[in-house]
């Protein structure tokens, strides 16, 4: 394809090419080749745009309907998609190298991390907030890597038993996306996905924080049984990732 000057420039920086990349990187080239070819050269920013390319393909569906059909948004997450989205993600983010490369590229913004609660209210209403202290928000992306899970967790070999949990995960990228196109939030990887034992070292820790501390394991308690308590799948909240959640039958 021909790029135009004035194009916004397709690494996702959100600036026009001719004050970005021009006579840098070949995008005319770059836009030819596989993704795991030109995912090297996006941005954090142009990374979460490629995948929300992908969501938006896949589904299949409007997305601006005010009442939409459950059962509708469950059918357009087929098996099919769930192995593309994932195989979307390794390409996208091949290796640490990589990820401290979009990172560096943005050590000179204020920025914050978002470590509550994952329903999209929350979320929100955090982003909302935060935005008015820093340039940009970070949240850690929940879908899986599926190279550093055991095969009979991988949503690759096993993609229907992760439909559930990608139509979840997928809504709330969706509900995002005016923030992610405005460059105030961000999905990043955790570094998990490319330090080997992490994982498993971060897991160890938390249990140990909430063996020595009963009344962090009481207050989770007591949040859970709230949220559960306001589960409506009318609410757009909590309640619609529940719905999103359930057996075909329970909203077809």
């Amino acid at each position: 394809m021909k790029l135009g000057r004035n194009a916004e420039c397709p690494c996702g920086s959100g600036r026009k090419y001719k004050h970005c990349c021009l006579r840098k990187i070949d995008w005319e080239r770059l836009l030819n080749q596989p993704l795991r070819v030109a995912s090297r050269y996006f941005t954090m920013r142009g990374k979460n745009l490629q995948f929300i390319g992908e969501l938006l393909a896949a589904r299949q569906i409007d997305y601006s309907d005010a009442n939409p059909d459950f059962a509708k948004i469950k059918r357009a997450f087929t098996p099919e998609v769930v192995i593309r989205l994932h195989e979307v993600l390794l390409e996208l983010w091949p290796d640490s190298d990589d990820y401290d490369r979009c990172a560096s590229e943005e050590r000179e913004q204020v920025t914050a991390l978002y470590t509550g609660n994952y329903e999209p209210a929350s979320v929100l209403r955090a982003i909302t907030r935060l935005s008015l202290y820093c340039d940009k928000i970070y949240l850690v992306d929940p879908f899986m890597r599926a190279d550093r899970v055991r095969d009979q967790f991988n949503p690759l070999l096993h993609p229907a038993e992760h439909r559930a949990t990608t139509v979840q995960y997928s809504f709330l990228w969706l509900t995002l996306v005016p923030w992610i196109h405005a460059g105030i939030v961000e999905f990043i990887r955790p570094l998990h996905d490319f330090v080997p034992g992490l994982w498993h070292e971060v897991i160890e820790i938390e249990r140990r924080r909430f063996d020595q501390n009963p009344e962090l394991k009481r207050a989770l308690d007591d949040e859970v049984k709230e949220q559960m308590r306001d589960v409506s799948p009318l609410d757009r909240g909590f309640g619609e990732i529940y719905i999103l959640s359930h057996p075909k039958r329970s909203t077809a």
